[in-house]
């Protein structure tokens, strides 16, 4: 890929990024909420085109969240896509808090 973007993925990048910064204070009110829970950072990547990144990244974060809800345990999630600094490469973060004894649950999505 070279450096120079096409004016769509201009577009998109501009437009994830305009999002996440309002979303900053949602994630603030979660973790205030949650900081006496355990923690879990997990981050997806994915290795195409802008566009189809963030196509496959927005079907990633839809699947995992899926996946959470079958577990049927109590956890929260506060899921962000980004856009890495030097290539503008989007990924998925997902911050999970959740009890110490759900662990196991949440481990067995990860393992598979």
């Amino acid at each position: 890929m070279t450096s120079q973007l096409h004016g769509y993925e201009t577009n998109i990048i501009n437009k994830q990024r305009a999002k996440n910064k309002k979303i900053w204070s949602s994630y603030l009110y979660l973790f205030d909420k949650n900081k006496e829970r355990e923690k879990a950072l997990i981050t997806f990547t994915t290795s195409k085109t802008i566009r189809e990144k963030l196509d496959e990244i927005r079907l990633i974060k839809k699947y995992f969240s899926k996946l959470l809800s079958n577990l049927k345990i109590d956890v929260s999630q506060f899921s962000v896509i980004e856009l890495g600094s030097k290539k503008n490469n989007p990924h998925l973060h997902v911050q999970l808090f959740f009890d110490s004894k759900d662990f196991s649950k949440l481990e067995k999505i990860y393992n598979n």
